[in-house]
């Protein structure tokens, strides 16, 4: 098995990854990354970054969190990213930059591991360039402060229901927290899309 070291500088995300060109789940036709988030090998979006060749970008408002690999606890690959919280009631996004989108319609689901034994009060939000968006509670999908992993599907259709353009998706996944002491953390991990 061939591997090999990349080296991210995102924003608020530093790590050295290691990737392995055999990955499980790798030529899967069903089933397609977000860039950075999961190591499927294929991405919806390009390359996540700050720089010129990136499609995408990722940030917390008010540097509210720190993101930063996390080799010791995931679902899929070799890490997950730990999200650790400096202040409350804020979120991370990840987004395609300036008014680019990706096209979510072939796919009937959206789904992602996080795990967490501090924080309770988390969302993920879904946004297309028009601003149309959906903000769900993760407690009402399944969601438990119990330090484990949780499985988090979201189904496409419900988007579309809520006005959603899924042709023209702008931010690709939101994660919103509140009422959370500085020092609380999460793990996100695993995050693609499933025809």
């Amino acid at each position: 098995m061939k591997k090999t070291i990349k080296s991210i500088s995102l924003g608020c995300v530093a790590a050295a990854v290691l990737f392995t060109s055999s990955h499980a789940f790798a030529g899967k036709d069903d089933v397609v990354g977000i860039h950075h988030f999961s190591e499927y090998g294929k991405y919806i979006n390009k390359k996540l970054g700050w720089d010129a060749e990136s499609d995408s970008e990722e940030y917390s408002w008010d540097k509210s969190a720190t993101v930063q690999a996390d080799s010791s606890y995931k679902v899929e690959g070799t890490i997950s990213y730990k999200f650790d919280i400096n202040k409350g009631w804020s979120r991370w996004v990840l987004k395609m930059k300036g008014k680019n989108t990706v096209d979510f319609s072939p796919y009937k689901k959206i789904k992602f591991a996080i795990s967490s034994d501090s924080v309770n009060e988390l969302a993920v939000i879904f946004q297309d360039l028009d601003n149309n968006h959906k903000k769900i509670p993760l407690k009402d999908l399944g969601f438990k402060k119990d330090g484990k992993f949780h499985t988090i599907t979201v189904k496409t259709s419900d988007l579309k229901k809520a006005g959603i353009d899924l042709k023209k998706i702008n931010t690709l996944i939101q994660i919103s927290w509140g009422g959370i002491q500085k020092g609380s953390f999460f793990n996100l991990d695993d995050l693609h899309l499933e025809k």
